[in-house]
């Protein structure tokens, strides 16, 4: 468990800004028939449980109303007061959905305070829908693009990652995904935003790793890989989910109707050189993902992500 639970208050001191999260189960998930029209610029934030509530299947839609045992799964997204003032006028019409603010939490057991519309009239003629039927778990099953750019440019240590063992690259045993499938597909991107090396030291030895200027546009030679969005997450906290390392996803635009994503930090982390044998390794990826590329050409854009001040 977190050690202290953050209200959006304090998220504000912290950060400087108002945050403002909002839970949804229906209509408004990613993929179902309100989700693009009120959400479609808001941030995902992740997949979040909420207990003591229940969901009901209305027939156009679902709803949840509070009890004591139930909980319900669902997506949460940072919104911003125009698209809360939009879903208020929406959702609270007819005087059928009241905005809550409640606890709620990943799997990760972390605890986040958020919006969530809870119906407020009778749901005798309503059918209960069991937590394990509830939309939101299939979409943990969804696909997306995990876009790469630093050692899982190479197809065997992104493997790695997903089925678990020991990486010949850099020493080090991984615990793998839950769901251990292949990659469906796996392509080049270029990533819009220029490549650098940061941090002091990793476990790749001394010396800097591939993170992403979000500051500043450029492009980075990427791998895609299609896994579910379980096994991103997964990788991801493989990764590191800690200040110094990758706590920041981003999306990327979509390929083929599929979410493109990858992750970095949210802050410019302090520039250090690469080692050699990290440098090694991005070498031999791009080698394998762009086999066109001279070696000319890959050792001219590894030189400058190296440019300190970009």
């Amino acid at each position: 468990m977190v050690d202290k639970f953050q209200t959006p208050e304090e998220t504000v001191q912290n950060e400087g800004n108002k945050i403002i999260r909002l839970f949804v189960y229906g209509t408004l998930l990613k993929g179902n028939s309100k989700h693009e029209k009120f959400l479609s610029g808001a941030r995902f934030a992740g997949y979040f449980i909420a207990d003591g509530f229940q969901l009901y299947d209305f027939g156009s839609y679902p709803l949840i109303i509070q009890n004591e045992i139930d909980k319900i799964r669902g997506e949460m997204y940072i919104v911003d007061s125009d698209i809360l003032e939009k879903l208020d006028i929406s959702e609270e019409k007819a005087n059928l959905f009241t905005r809550k603010l409640i606890r709620v939490i990943n799997d990760n057991e972390e605890v986040q305070e958020a919006y969530v519309y809870v119906y407020n009239k009778d749901v005798s003629n309503s059918v209960k829908v069991s937590s394990d039927s509830q939309p939101s778990a299939a979409k943990r099953n969804d696909y997306v693009w995990y876009a790469a750019y630093g050692s899982n440019l190479i197809y065997e240590r992104l493997i790695i990652y997903i089925k678990g063992g020991l990486c010949k690259f850099n020493g080090v045993t991984y615990g793998g995904c839950r769901n251990k499938s292949l990659p469906k597909d796996t392509r080049p991107v270029t990533i819009p935003y220029k490549m650098y090396y940061g941090n002091e030291r990793s476990p790749w030895g001394s010396g800097g790793i591939s993170f992403l200027d979000t500051l500043s546009r450029g492009q980075a030679l990427g791998r895609m890989y299609l896994i579910t969005e379980e096994q991103f997450e997964d990788i991801s906290k493989q990764e590191g989910h800690e200040e110094e390392w990758y706590n920041q996803s981003l999306s990327l635009g979509e390929y083929n109707g599929v979410e493109i994503v990858t992750i970095t930090n949210k802050n410019e982390r302090p520039y250090h050189n690469p080692c050699d044998n990290y440098l090694g390794v991005l070498r031999m990826g791009i080698k394998e993902t762009y086999p066109d590329m001279s070696d000319f050409e890959v050792m001219k854009y590894l030189v400058e992500c190296g440019t300190e001040k970009r």
